[in-house]
């Protein structure tokens, strides 16, 4: 039992920021009746590692409330990039210029 659990523990990829979207395990619903949620803040244990979290999601009248989970049952859903393929996105897009129309003031744009 001791093997399988540390089998586990490093098979287990997932790593959760604040700010990340995530779905809300729930074992008495369907995965796609799953609740999303954004991820408020972290907890660690004693040990150091992140244990559960502070998420909001919204309740069935629209308004948000905070709950604490544990990790194991958030799974994150959006992909990240880096600051270093911010910045390269950024550039590539000014550096693209505007298209330029000729023609006098009877030109009509769509």
């Amino acid at each position: 039992m001791r093997e399988q659990s540390i089998a586990k523990q490093k098979h287990n990829n997932r790593v959760i920021s604040a700010g990340d979207i995530v779905l809300l395990k729930n074992d008495s619903t369907a995965r796609c009746m799953w609740k999303l949620a954004k991820v408020e803040e972290l907890i660690s244990g004693a040990d150091g590692k992140i244990r559960s979290a502070i998420v909001k999601v919204t309740r069935s009248d629209k308004r948000p409330i905070c709950l604490r989970r544990v990790v194991q049952h958030l799974f994150p859903i959006e992909v990240k990039t880096t600051d270093e393929e911010k910045q390269n996105d950024h550039s590539t897009l000014e550096d693209q210029s505007t298209p330029t129309v000729e023609g006098g003031p009877n030109v009509m744009l769509l």
